[in-house]
């Protein structure tokens, strides 16, 4: 007996083995193989300066995707830096209302948007302080509002009719008092360029750097001391004992006016690029004499000399001069290097930085070589198409986009734009604007208005399914009819289906690009000056588990409709309202065939017979996705005489349409030879796989030896 049970669970290992190395080779096709590729899925993509970001869906069961553009970008917070930088010499009544206005525009923005706003000023003379420290501007507090223009328009009385008033002379001595004499505007830009720098939770495209000053500057900060701005220098060549001071220009060139054509290196205004590199070539044959400049000793200008072997007087200045430079050898006067540090300086805010930057002249003097250095080339460097005005400044940072702003979109090669009102929307702030298509006739496009809740049309988003002539790929257009506020969310959602011609059917992870390779974003200010910021395309991914076609399922019915004529076949009259649902829907794999094989009892509807015309039935189809297309229909008919309605005196010396024999079979059941006769096999999904068949076999082989080792075993035990 154990010796039969040994044997018993030796057969059964064998079978267990066996089944075990069969279902592992039919089944190891079946594990996925992931796709490889240099490109990474990714959801959020942002421009340069953080201006315009883009968002994609993960795509859904219908291979859809969900596009969000943000202006300024979803992850920037709603906070400016805004940094006057004053030069004390010309501030005060000219700029006061102004400058009111535009402190009255930031709150009113403030109020409205509930966004932050940070202000700080800083003074210049000789020296530079940080008058207002950088600081939120509070939409509450008036008393603030108050301290930051009485500091925008403070100056020093000089006499009595000159119209400063005493609240401003008083300001003045206040905020500036402690400032060395001279105009040194590089200290003060050195300054703002601190304050903003220590701001590090605002984007830099929200920092702002206004520049108030009357263009002339004739002492510097040391480039060896970035970042000093609290000691100016200067340096002279003794002529006309003016120590460094504004009118040593006027002395070494002999000539009573600062004009531009003093000086045959600056020539015309058209030339200061190249002054400004003829000055850095040469700067170091200025530092012998460089000085700490101080007013108070001008007739000894040497008297807080960095040269160390200098005399305290004139004739040592000039014979230094005398035996440094000889011939022809470039002498570099301060106002000459001033002018170039401050340039320098306000390059780094504007292009290094990346800070927004503008230049406002007050009280000009009157010299062609200073007004041409701030109206010319500080303000080319800011990249503003002229000198601003406060208002414009203000338009700049209260506003994002101006009119006429457009953002252009292309959708790609992997998708296509669903061209639809209820897959766009638009947001702007917390005002959601209603999408209106617009009838035209132009058919190479799609107009939708974007309508406040007044039917002003704000905004407008042209589809172009072709492309245009200038654009031949597959895009839209979005276009701002209005300025929109800088503190202020501008939120475009659309829709996007993936192509399924483009569509990967190889096994693995596959990335997809959801538009271009970028939107483009054209930003116009309230000067028209255009900005253009790219952003890239998210990419998305889809995994196909390996070779094998997706297998889908659907259902399919059967239906049967039920004729009656009265006149021997002349004309027929449906007696059921609406077809009659012979069989529950049966689950069926899409592509696969689909059949129905008609029973005796279909032909009996309200307690008639009918016979089954099978050339007007439908009874096989493909299936389909939709399963309302999946309908098999059976069309059964009956004549009867037209004096009675006898069910057993019906089909009678007729024939059935579609047929050209006499039908004399009477109640036929519709089993007769024009029933359909396909068999009714659809309900079981057909794969296509014998790997069943196999295993089948295996395990009837398995069955048969066992059996024959019990009969066996058996045999043995009765002998």
């Amino acid at each position: 007996m154990k010796k039969k049970k040994k044997l018993l669970a030796l057969l059964l290992a064998i079978c267990v083995v066996g089944l075990y190395s069969f279902s592992t080779s039919i089944f190891a096709a079946d594990e996925n193989t992931a796709g490889t590729t240099a490109d990474q899925e990714k959801l959020t993509t942002e421009s340069d300066g953080q201006l315009i970001s883009k968002t994609a869906s993960r795509l859904d069961s219908s291979d859809k995707t969900n596009i969000t553009l943000s202006l300024p970008s979803s992850q920037q917070q709603m906070t400016s830096d805004v940094v006057f930088v004053l030069d004390c010499s010309s501030c005060g009544n000219t700029v006061a209302s102004q400058a009111a206005e535009l402190l009255s525009g930031l709150k009113d923005s403030v109020t409205e948007s509930g966004a932050s706003v940070n202000i700080g000023i800083v003074g210049y003379r000789g020296t530079a302080a940080a008058t207002y420290d950088l600081q939120k501007y509070d939409k509450d507090s008036s008393s603030q509002a108050t301290e930051i223009n009485t500091i925008l328009t403070a100056k020093k009385k000089t006499k009595v009719d000159d119209g400063v008033t005493e609240e401003q002379n008083t300001a003045f001595k206040k905020y500036f008092g402690d400032l060395e004499k001279g105009s040194n505007m590089a200290s003060g830009l050195r300054a703002a360029r601190e304050m903003l720098a220590g701001d590090n939770t605002t984007a830099a495209s929200r920092k702002y750097v206004v520049l108030i000053s009357d263009g002339s500057t004739y002492t510097y900060p040391q480039t060896e001391a970035a970042n000093d701005y609290s000691t100016q220098y200067s340096s002279t060549t003794g002529e006309g004992n003016m120590g460094g001071g504004l009118y040593e220009w006027a002395s070494w060139f002999k000539s009573e006016k600062f004009t531009l054509a003093s000086n045959s290196k600056l020539g015309d205004s058209s030339n200061w690029e190249n002054y400004m590199t003829y000055i850095g070539n040469n700067i170091d044959n200025n530092v012998l004499v460089d000085q700490q400049y101080s007013r108070g000793t001008e007739n000894n200008p040497l008297d807080k000399a960095i040269y160390p072997d200098a005399k305290n007087n004139k004739q040592d200045v000039s014979t230094l001069y005398s035996t440094t430079y000889k011939g022809d050898d470039p002498v570099i006067l301060n106002s000459e290097k001033s002018m170039y540090e401050a340039a320098n300086d306000f390059k780094y805010l504007k292009k290094t930085a990346g800070y927004n930057c503008y230049v406002y002249q007050v009280d000009s003097t009157g010299y062609e070589v200073f007004d041409s250095f701030i109206n010319t080339y500080l303000t080319g460097i800011s990249g503003n198409s002229g000198l601003s005005s406060i208002n414009d400044i203000k338009n700049d940072i209260l506003y994002s986009l101006g009119i006429g702003s457009t953002i252009t979109d292309e959708m790609g090669s992997n998708f296509n734009f669903i061209d639809s009102t209820d897959n766009i929307t638009l947001k702007v702030g917390d005002n959601s604007y209603k999408t209106v298509a617009v009838a035209d006739d132009d058919t190479t496009s799609t107009t939708y208005n974007f309508e406040d809740s007044k039917g002003n049309v704000d905004f407008t988003l042209t589809y172009y399914a072709n492309g245009t002539d200038s654009n031949s790929s597959e895009h839209f257009v979005f276009k701002a009819n209005k300025a929109v506020s800088n503190f202020q969310h501008i939120t475009l959602n659309y829709s996007e289906q993936l192509d399924l011609t483009k569509k990967s059917t190889a096994s693995g992870t596959h990335y997809v690009k959801t538009n271009g390779d970028k939107t483009v974003l054209d930003a116009l200010d309230s000067n028209e000056n255009l900005t253009t910021s790219y952003t890239a395309s998210p990419v998305l991914s889809y995994t196909i588990q390996d070779n094998t076609p997706i297998v889908s399922y659907s259902t399919y019915n059967v239906v049967g409709n039920y004729y009656t004529s009265k006149d021997k076949g002349a004309t027929y009259t449906l007696d059921n309202a609406t077809p009659l649902e012979l069989q529950t829907p049966q689950t069926v794999q899409v592509g696969s065939a689909i059949s129905v094989t008609p029973i005796e009892s279909w032909a009996t509807y309200g307690s008639n017979g009918y016979i089954l015309n099978t050339g007007n039935s439908v009874t096989t189809k493909t299936a389909v996705y939709d399963a309302a297309s999946n309908t098999l229909t059976l069309n059964y008919y009956r004549m009867t005489d037209s004096s009675s309605d006898d069910p057993n005196n019906n089909n009678n010396n007729g024939k059935k349409p579609g047929h050209d024999t006499d039908n004399n079979s009477g109640n036929n059941s519709g089993n007769g030879p024009d029933s359909n006769s396909a068999s009714n096999n659809a309900s079981a999904p057909n794969t296509g796989d014998t790997s069943d068949l196999g295993l089948w076999i295996i395990l009837g082989g398995s069955s048969i030896a066992l059996a024959g080792v019990l009969i066996a075993l058996r045999k043995r035990q009765q002998n």
